[in-house]
């Protein structure tokens, strides 16, 4: 919270609500998801269907933070 200015946050919409999913970085197990999402993407372009389509096929990443307290947009 006390660098919150220096960083920008975005809300993706789209037909299915997918907020259960978190994809953020507060916490070292958003990291350790993140990494995880690149290595196996395999490269650094990549967008968020991209991402998507990886989840479906590895669906145990996302237990990987599943434990950590998404922070609502009142918390922001």
């Amino acid at each position: 919270d006390e660098h919150r200015e220096e960083f920008s946050t975005v809300s993706i919409t789209d037909e299915i609500d997918r907020s259960w999913m978190r994809w953020t970085v507060d916490f070292e197990e958003d990291l350790t998801f993140v990494r995880e999402v690149c290595r196996f993407l395999e490269t650094q372009e990549f967008t968020w269907r991209d991402v998507l389509t990886l989840l479906e096929r590895q669906p145990e990443l996302l237990r990987i933070n599943e434990m950590v307290r998404q922070k609502s947009a009142h918390d922001l």
